[in-house]
């Protein structure tokens, strides 16, 4: 009966077969010899970081993300999310556009909901840094995990994922847009006003002029609020 290979078997595989030893391919990868061993041959073995997977990777000639799919059982060893090893990794298949593991990790790591504020922070810390598609993964994770309908950072997670969504696909923008209506008052109120203005805009581009009227005089109102709330507080 076949094992079904891991990580570390992998690599130890690989070694054996290129007659590496720990100090000649600690020469080759820039990992320290003494680290090397102890992510192989200790009891329990050193977790493997994100960054030690691709110098392996490198060293070994196998192209960007090799054993990926592996290391996502690095990432819960022994059953359990461990948010340290979680997060660069995650970062790391958004470089390399590796949405599929994105979503086993995120489908796991949903297991256990009290995860679920640490997924949203990493949202925003992406889109914060202008990288708002790589976000939307996360942000659709919250959608379907939150357990409180009225919560700001469901909210919040809808907006960001209609505000990423782009008029070359109108039928998809039309989706999000009724998706995102029932969450617009539940916004901090600059999101409010972006998110009824981008609902204008889309509802313009499909020439649905009752629904641009209706929206128009909702973002007229809510600016009017928001500009005399602006004023008592400059009295204040």
């Amino acid at each position: 009966m076949e094992h079904t290979p891991t990580i570390r078997s992998k690599i130890e595989t690989e070694l054996k077969q290129r007659g590496y030893s720990f100090s000649s391919f600690s020469k080759i990868s820039g990992i320290n010899r003494g680290t090397f061993s102890t992510m192989l041959n200790s009891n329990p073995p050193k977790p493997i970081s994100v960054r030690q997977m691709d110098l392996i990777t490198k060293a070994l000639g196998y192209p960007e993300g090799w054993l990926y799919e592996l290391y996502i059982d690095e990432c819960f060893y022994e059953g359990k999310g461990h948010w340290k090893r979680i997060k660069p990794f995650l970062l790391r298949c958004g470089e390399l556009g590796r949405k599929d593991y994105i979503q086993k990790v995120l489908s796991r790591l949903t297991e256990d909901l009290s995860y679920l504020p640490v997924i949203y922070a990493l949202a925003e810390e992406l889109d914060a840094n202008g990288k708002g598609g790589d976000a939307i993964p996360f942000y659709e994770c919250v959608i379907e995990n939150e357990k409180y309908r009225y919560s700001e950072r469901l909210a919040i997670s809808q907006y960001k994922r209609f505000k990423a969504c782009t008029m070359s696909d109108l039928e998809k923008s039309l989706e999000l847009v009724l998706k995102f209506i029932p969450y617009r008052n539940l916004l901090p109120e600059h999101y409010q006003l972006e998110g009824i203005h981008k609902i204008i805009n889309i509802y313009f581009y499909l020439h649905k002029w009752d629904e641009v009227e209706k929206y128009g005089h909702e973002l007229k109102n809510l600016a009017y609020v928001i500009y005399m709330n602006q004023q008592k507080r400059r009295r204040k």
